[in-house]
């Protein structure tokens, strides 16, 4: 856990959090940190070489479903066990107060606003680039056992939270054909040569 204070009052918001006792003699709790330094923290807990991978689904919350994906997880991970991979799931609440904040502002991304959601991510730290094709077809079989699944539950919400998707996935296009539309237009009046396009090195591009 890190978290960054300021230099005004100290807040109490993870009093309750910081009481929970950790392990003796452990770094678990950064008090008090900037941006640089955890960047630092996370690059030396993954030391150039590594190789990752991620994915994301969205879906109206519900336990029950979170639970059953969870377990679904942990069932198609069982081939890498002991093959030195890390892995981890993770559900991040999205509830309908952000959503409605969003919606208020100019809003491109199609996100809906009647109902939390939550934002399940899979991702995998390894070494041997071996691994690179299977691991890709897990975290695929896992996202799209989520996605069928909640459709069938009525769960299913389009909408991808860019930072987590995969190359393959249709980021922009989860925010509705309109709004992509919309995005590529204001791409082509404040860039139409699409210098940014060409200049920009990876990620998801209109």
């Amino acid at each position: 856990m890190a978290y960054y204070n300021g230099d005004g009052p100290l807040s109490d918001a993870f009093d309750e959090v910081l009481a929970v006792p950790t392990i003796p003699g452990g770094d678990a709790i950064k008090r008090n940190i900037n941006q640089q330094a955890l960047n630092a923290l996370v690059d030396g807990a993954f030391p150039g070489g590594r190789r990752t991978i991620f994915n994301v689904l969205a879906f109206k919350a519900d336990a029950d479903f979170a639970l059953a994906l969870n377990k679904k997880s942990i069932e198609l991970f069982k081939p890498f066990e002991g093959k030195n991979v890390t892995w981890a799931v993770t559900f991040q609440p999205f509830g309908k107060a952000i959503t409605a904040a969003i919606a208020k502002k100019p809003n491109f991304q199609g996100i809906e606003t009647d109902a939390d959601l939550l934002i399940f991510g899979i991702a995998a730290y390894y070494d041997d680039p071996k691994l690179d094709k299977a691991l890709d077809k897990w975290a695929h079989d896992t996202v799209n056992w989520g996605a069928q699944a909640a459709k069938q539950k009525g769960l299913f919400a389009p909408w991808l939270y860019l930072n987590y998707a995969l190359p393959d996935q249709d980021v922009y296009g989860s925010f509705g054909a309109a709004n992509a539309r919309r995005l590529r237009s204001i791409r082509d009046k404040y860039d139409p040569n699409h210098v940014l396009r060409k200049l920009w090195p990876g990620g998801f591009k209109l």
